[in-house]
């Protein structure tokens, strides 16, 4: 997979920052904007997870506070239908993405 890094890095991954003002300033935004589209796709999953599977992967070991925020997060959505939880990610994904490109174009 390409990233922008690929761009700036030799072929053990080193990263070289470009001499002149423009290009590392490319750079810079090139970076920043891969790192927040990498986090809100992470953050998407979790909620994606959250919201599709009623339980963990894997089973917590035992009862603890991270079990029970785990399954505080899960059960709201158990008894939605199909197309509750469509509309749910719709709205999610559109609020997510909004959010981000309103913080992008506010720092450009």
């Amino acid at each position: 997979m390409d990233t922008p890094i690929d761009g700036y890095s030799d072929r053990y991954g080193k990263l070289t920052v470009p001499t002149d003002p423009v290009e590392r300033f490319k750079m810079a935004r090139s970076l920043l904007g891969y790192s927040l589209v990498t986090s809100l796709d992470y953050w998407l999953d979790f909620a994606v997870d959250k919201l599709e599977n009623p339980q963990p992967e894997t089973p917590y070991a035992r009862e603890n506070e991270y079990a029970k925020k785990d399954r505080s997060l899960r059960e709201p959505f158990a008894s939605f239908d199909k197309k509750s939880k469509e509309a749910v990610l719709k709205l999610l994904s559109a609020s997510v993405t909004g959010l981000l490109f309103s913080i992008l174009t506010d720092f450009d």
